[in-house]
Formats: structure tokens, C-alpha cells, sequence
């Protein structure tokens, strides 16, 4: 489909006791860089849940949906990057 070139779905995970460090921002700030800068990426989705929700939003995210399966909400998220990748807000 035309409307998904350009668009990249990003995962991520941190154990628990790496949470509070910087790690995420810091990898997905690079991530989300060298993808536009490299392979033309105009657009990420994630997948979020509640306790990642407040953190993807500060990177630039906004929520598209929200589904419920096998009692596992998933919020789906996009963010436009521009030249220079995500910025914490």
C-alpha cells in the first residue's frame, strides 16, 4: 500500500531494573534518527500499554486506537519524525 511506504513499526523492551535510566530515550532518540536519516522513515508506530503510555507521549507519540485482547490492552501509537528523529517533550 502506497500509504505505508515511508512507515516503520518500532518494539522496544527494558527490564525492570534498567527503568529510570535513560536508556529507552536515549536508543529510540538514535533509533528513530537513523532510520529517517538512512532509510527515508517519515513515520513510527509502536504499540503501547499503560505503563509505557506516558513515556511514548513525552517522545512525540500520539495514540490511533486502543484494543483489548486476551484481557492485554494494546494502544497503538505514531509519531512523525522530523529531520533530527523524536524529542522528549
Amino acid at each position: 500500500h502506497r500509504e505505508l511506504l515511508g512507515v516503520a513499526e518500532l518494539g522496544y523492551w527494558v527490564r525492570s531494573s534498567a527503568v529510570g535510566n535513560g536508556y529507552i530515550t536515549e536508543g529510540l532518540a538514535a533509533v528513530s534518527q537513523w532510520a529517517h536519516s538512512r532509510l527515508g522513515i517519515r513515520k513510527l508506530r509502536c504499540a503501547a500499554n499503560e505503563a509505557s503510555l506516558q513515556f511514548v507521549r513525552r517522545l512525540g507519540f500520539v495514540e490511533l486506537c486502543r484494543a483489548r485482547r486476551g484481557g492485554v490492552e494494546r494502544i497503538d501509537m505514531c509519531a512523525d519524525l522530523t529531520s533530527d528523529g523524536l524529542h522528549p517533550g
